[in-house]
């Protein structure tokens, strides 16, 4: 348990900084087996990118709602904007739903769909002897999406409560 912990938070690590593929490239097992084989490290490549991708996205989504709610402030229609976030709210609620729905009905078809979506190929697709099917197996990423949506879910519920009760209060004024 203790290697597996170590070999995951060098991989999220790896994820995570700026460094080149050569990090995960020279981390070894034993002194002649590598954590990684090459198709692992160009998947974990792959999944960098889309990270960082995401990650930028981000900044720039947060960057421009907070654009937004000054615009929305200074001309007066913050009523309207907390009701959009409300209603999004909803939205985000629904899809999370249709989410949960397809993690029980079938999780492997809402895997192999996320990995055709966000990769070419199968680069996806790995031995059960590989590393990373065994440092991060199929359960895992189903918690993990279970996690995101619950998290997400409590997101949205907030910015529903949140949302109503400040457009009921902006109605007011």
């Amino acid at each position: 348990m203790a290697d597996r912990l170590k070999w995951a938070h060098i991989s999220i690590d790896y994820l995570l900084n700026n460094q080149g593929i050569s990090f995960l490239a020279d981390q070894k097992l034993d002194a002649n087996t590598p954590l990684y084989n090459d198709r692992e490290l160009s998947h974990m490549q792959d999944v960098k990118t889309l990270i960082q991708t995401t990650s930028s996205i981000w900044i720039a989504a947060i960057i421009f709602c907070i654009a937004i709610y000054i615009w929305a402030w200074r001309s007066k229609w913050l009523k309207y904007l907390w009701d959009g976030l409300s209603w999004g709210g909803w939205l985000t609620l629904g899809v999370i739903g249709a989410t949960f729905v397809a993690i029980a009905l079938n999780f492997d078809v809402l895997f192999t769909d996320f990995h055709h979506l966000f990769f070419q190929g199968n680069s996806w697709l790995f031995y059960y002897s590989d590393t990373l099917i065994r440092l991060f197996p199929l359960r895992f990423w189903s918690d993990a999406f279970i996690f995101t949506g619950v998290l997400t879910a409590i997101g949205a519920l907030i910015f529903i409560l949140v949302g109503r009760k400040m457009a009921r209060k902006l109605a007011v004024l």
